[in-house]
């Protein structure tokens, strides 16, 4: 039987919530017609794996060892091929801790940070170096400075890569499950703001990516409320602009005003271009979200 959502191991599920499939490995054996056993090690995802032992299966019907290690695959590993909702997040942490029991919440917290800081972490990290080593120019260098030393000396900013190569949203499900259990763990109830349901037009996964953008430059908390950089009202207006420009939103302003229980932005808005577009803090929100 295939596994399901609630059968996922903590790493399956960390790996599921940051879109890095796990690389099975295991040998296959396959008897020749001479009577020798030839051994032969598989690595892939479980995709890879399973379009590989399908060709070898119809190559060679005869083989039972093909079709028996085929359902072996699908019957014991997950192929992530799955849509996550914050619903379905919930589900699976409520399960996994029992009704958040404070005690068993804490723990699968530590799991989830371990597991994305052992692997998920690693794995990234292989994946820009290697691509680099493969003549990849499209990173960019950041200067730093060395705080024993004084010196400066540059590097790669890795977070810039990471959003080249998968997505500016590579952490968005993550970062909500890991707030999730951190709330619980601070005594917060199933009604908190950090579960702030999402308006419609805004429970998309464009706009996702695009507030997950926000929240990376520090204009959103990661419950999609505002920060210091967007505390007053044209601030918001500006920050709201901008996002339904990015996200493609018919309504600019509605819907934020919905998600930060504000009023007036599109008035506020109006207000900031007759005096010439000037928003105090403005040219923070605006670099946000420049070259993306």
């Amino acid at each position: 039987m295939k596994k399901e959502l609630y059968d996922l191991t903590i790493e399956e599920f960390v790996r599921l919530l940051c879109g890095m499939e796990e690389i099975y490995s295991f040998e296959l054996k396959m008897y020749l017609d001479s009577g020798d056993v030839g051994k032969d090690e598989i690595r892939g995802t479980y995709d890879e794996i399973c379009d590989l032992l399908t060709c070898l299966s119809l190559k060679y019907p005869e083989n039972k060892t093909i079709q028996l290690q085929l359902d072996k695959i699908k019957n014991s590993t997950f192929d992530y091929n799955m849509q996550l909702s914050m619903l379905d997040v919930y589900n699976y942490l409520e399960k996994k801790t029992q009704g958040f029991d404070k005690d068993r919440t804490g723990i699968v917290w530590h799991e989830m940070s371990m597991y994305h800081c052992m692997y998920i972490d690693e794995e990234r990290l292989d994946v820009i170096n290697k691509k680099i080593g493969n003549g990849w120019k499209e990173y960019k260098v950041i200067e730093e400075k060395d705080h024993i030393t004084g010196n400066t000396f540059t590097s790669i900013d890795y977070k810039d890569a990471y959003e080249k190569e998968f997505g500016i949203a590579y952490d968005f499900f993550y970062d909500q499950a890991m707030n999730l259990l951190k709330n619980k763990m601070e005594g917060g109830d199933i009604n908190s703001s950090k579960l702030k349901t999402l308006p419609k037009e805004l429970s998309t996964d464009e706009a996702r990516k695009w507030l997950q953008v926000a929240i990376n430059g520090g204009l959103l908390n990661a419950d999609y409320s505002t920060t210091d950089k967007t505390r007053t009202k044209p601030q918001k207006a500006l920050l709201a602009e901008i996002l339904s420009d990015k996200i493609g939103l018919a309504h600019k302003y509605k819907p934020f005003e919905t998600l930060w229980n504000v009023s007036g932005l599109s008035k506020s808005r109006y207000k900031s271009k007759e005096e010439k577009g000037i928003v105090k803090g403005g040219n923070i929100i605006i670099e946000v979200f420049e070259g993306k």
